[in-house]
């Protein structure tokens, strides 16, 4: 029987070490996600972002490849005005 209660004590302390990881691992990703759209909302990024598409579209001759990033750019666009927003 001693051996049943060891492994029944190894299980429930398995599941809680589990329960705790998943909730650093929410935690972390929520960081990461608030980090990224901070970064990615910041003047520079919107304008490395134009300048990409435009330098891209530009040079590509391709006007689907130009619309791409003129999207991405407005993308930004929204996200810094969401970010300001709040």
């Amino acid at each position: 029987m001693t051996s049943l209660a060891f492994y029944g004590a190894a299980v429930a302390d398995a599941e809680a070490r589990l329960l705790e990881r998943r909730q650093a691992v929410k935690r972390r990703a929520s960081l990461l996600a608030a980090h990224a759209r901070q970064r990615l909302a910041s003047p520079v990024a919107l304008l490395a972002a134009l300048g990409a598409g435009f330098a891209l579209g530009s040079r590509s001759g391709r006007r689907g490849f130009a619309r791409l990033f003129t999207v991405l750019q407005f993308a930004l666009a929204a996200l810094s005005a969401v970010k300001a927003a709040e």
